[in-house]
């Protein structure tokens, strides 16, 4: 495809509507870059938050269907059924969108995840070209927050989607190691990073006269790591007794970190914040002397480079 033909080029970004917030956010970026080039813009998803900012010439289409997070709802096996429900509800009505869209697109990009079969293949049946995001390992994922059994089903799911995709983007060649993505090699293409308002973060206090003070930002999911950072804690301490720890973020592990931080002796060295708008990010991060990212699955998360941004030095998991 030569320049004029991506200038011209009409896309539908496809947003499958989990639970999280920062999915949208990530997607309102890469809608970004993909308005600066194309000739007209869609994004089609489900229960799409107010709060989320669209680049202008973007058309968003809300199929209504939006998932909860899988362990928020009590029995489990009912949030489960629901959860398969909502998620068969939003490939038919993604599907759906792709299918009144034909004449007004020309391929369609689908963001992290790997739940887009039904709308794939109704693109490809158009003959429509489609690009898939590999932002992580989702089959290690599913193994480590819900087992081997999911653990199967979401390789299948991998495979099927980044089969019937003519590209899949990931963050790093590295990723292409992984068994599920190794078939496909020749179809993966590296996908650069990009921070929004780089020019925030900076060096405001140097590492020298911050705080004895260590920190972990992000989601509270198992493969953020967040458990095994909190295990860590009392291990540190020992070593050193006036260090003080700040957790920012929330998820689906909150009532986990919650007992985990109960009653323990060295609880009044955690400050826990469960939500910070991303332009304070800079000012949480010039506090911190050290910011640990235990994720188990991540390739290069953004906070690593805003952290990097700010100079506060990071260590992280040998992942992706």
């Amino acid at each position: 495809m030569d320049n004029s033909e991506i200038s011209n080029a009409r896309i539908a970004i496809l947003v499958f509507p989990f639970a999280a917030q920062h999915l949208f956010d990530w997607t309102s970026k890469v809608s970004q870059v993909v308005t600066s080039v194309a000739a007209r813009t869609f994004v089609v998803s489900g229960g799409i938050p107010a709060t989320v900012v669209w680049p202008d010439g973007v058309t968003v289409r809300d199929v209504g269907v939006r998932l909860h997070y899988l362990r928020e709802r009590k029995p489990t096996w009912l949030s489960a059924l629901l959860w398969i429900g909502k998620a068969l509800a939003a490939q038919i009505l993604m599907a759906v969108e792709v299918f009144k869209l034909r004449d007004q697109i020309d391929g369609i990009f689908c963001a992290m995840g790997i739940y887009y079969q039904l709308p794939i293949l109704v693109a490809r049946l158009l003959n429509k070209k489609v690009l898939s995001a590999s932002m992580g390992l989702y089959a290690l994922n599913a193994k480590l927050s819900y087992g081997e059994v999911m653990a199967a089903f979401t390789s299948l799911l991998t495979r099927l989607s980044f089969a019937l995709s003519h590209l899949v983007i990931v963050e790093s060649f590295q990723l292409g190691t992984y068994k599920d993505l190794v078939p496909f090699h020749s179809k993966l293409c590296n996908g650069a990073l990009f921070l929004e308002a780089p020019e925030r973060f900076g060096i405001t206090v140097p590492v020298s006269r911050r705080e004895e003070q260590i920190g972990f930002i992000g989601r509270l999911v198992e493969e953020k790591g967040i458990l095994d950072f909190i295990r860590a804690i009392p291990l540190v301490l020992e070593h050193r007794p006036a260090l003080q720890i700040l957790i920012v973020g929330t998820g689906i592990l909150d009532a986990t970190v919650e007992t985990a931080l109960a009653d323990q002796p060295w609880a009044s060295h955690v400050r826990w914040i469960r939500r910070v708008d991303h332009a304070q990010i800079p000012e949480v991060m010039n506090k911190l002397k050290l910011l640990v990212v235990p994720s188990s699955d991540e390739g290069l998360p953004n906070i690593i480079l805003e952290a990097m941004g700010c100079g506060t030095p990071v260590l992280a998991t040998a992942a992706g």
